[in-house]
């Protein structure tokens, strides 16, 4: 079974900080994780005998995937982060809803989740489920054996991310369109129409070309993209 390591503020025993992180282990990550074939495990929860710092630094290094709570801005969190960063391997980011994210990292997509909501809590999981589907098994070996994913399998993969992105898009413009928000509508806009001016990659231009489609017909395309967890993506 592939191994997952989740980074997060862990705190002392029975503070919230710990009964928190402890939840979003148990009714979050850990669900998405095995529904996947993955193992999830945390700093707090290995029984090595070596020095605390070293066990995460070796879990960092060898883990197929990590899962990293932004949440208080942990320091040590972050400095995990990083480190897993500059590896370059198989990282998701995750945060309690309202967080307010730092500039470096703001940009990158997280999944943001409540726990005092039992929708939004299943909507998290099943969010994370769908993001972990969409790793390349070229990133992730499984049984120590490097699988080589021919070209086309990688290039669904991206454009599977791609989709999700913007059906999360989507869904977030629609309840804003739902609760008659016209000047939150605006400003969404405004902010992707900014980003547009620096259109560079094949991504870029998807988005650009699904959000000139949804002005023209916000309610076919809102329909079309709730029938994407209906398509069959080759593996």
């Amino acid at each position: 079974m592939k191994t997952c390591f989740v980074v997060c503020p862990i705190g002392d025993v029975g503070s919230p900080i710990r009964k928190r992180s402890d939840q979003v282990f148990k009714y979050i990550i850990s669900p998405a994780c095995e529904s996947n074939g993955f193992e999830p495990t945390r700093s707090d929860k290995s029984y090595a005998v070596d020095k605390i710092d070293q066990t995460i630094i070796t879990h960092l290094e060898s883990a197929d995937l990590v899962i990293a709570d932004l949440s208080d801005h942990n320091p040590n969190a972050f400095f995990e982060l990083g480190y897993r960063t500059a590896l370059k391997k198989p990282l998701i980011h995750i945060a309690a809803e309202g967080e307010s994210l730092p500039f470096d990292v703001s940009g990158i997509r997280t999944i943001f989740y409540d726990l005092s909501d039992p929708d939004k809590l299943e909507e998290c999981r099943n969010r994370l489920s769908e993001t972990i589907k969409t790793l390349s098994i070229e990133d992730i070996p499984d049984d120590d054996t490097v699988l080589s994913a021919p070209p086309q399998q990688h290039i669904n993969t991206q454009i599977l991310t791609l989709l999700l992105e913007i059906r999360d898009t989507v869904a977030d413009v629609k309840t804003l369109t739902e609760e008659s928000n016209t000047k939150l509508i605006e400003q969404v806009i405004s902010a992707f129409a900014s980003k547009m001016q620096s259109v560079s990659t094949p991504q870029d231009k998807a988005m650009e070309i699904f959000f000139q489609e949804f002005m023209k017909n916000p309610q076919k395309t809102i329909k079309a993209m709730n029938q994407l967890s209906k398509i069959d993506f080759p593996n």
